[in-house]
């Protein structure tokens, strides 16, 4: 796949998906998955250039 046809995927199937699960998240409860996903993040880029 392409970049450009992942990029279109995401814009029009995935965000707005994305969009229609994280609508129901409080502020508090939408910053404590962000920060979960921005650790799980750091975790595989560091994963990933150790091993």
């Amino acid at each position: 796949m392409s970049e450009s046809t992942g990029g279109m995927l995401f814009l029009y199937v995935l965000q707005p998906l994305f969009e229609k699960l994280t609508h129901w998240l409080s502020g508090k409860k939408l910053t404590f998955v962000t920060a979960i996903w921005a650790v799980l993040l750091v975790i595989d880029i560091v994963w990933t250039f150790v091993f």
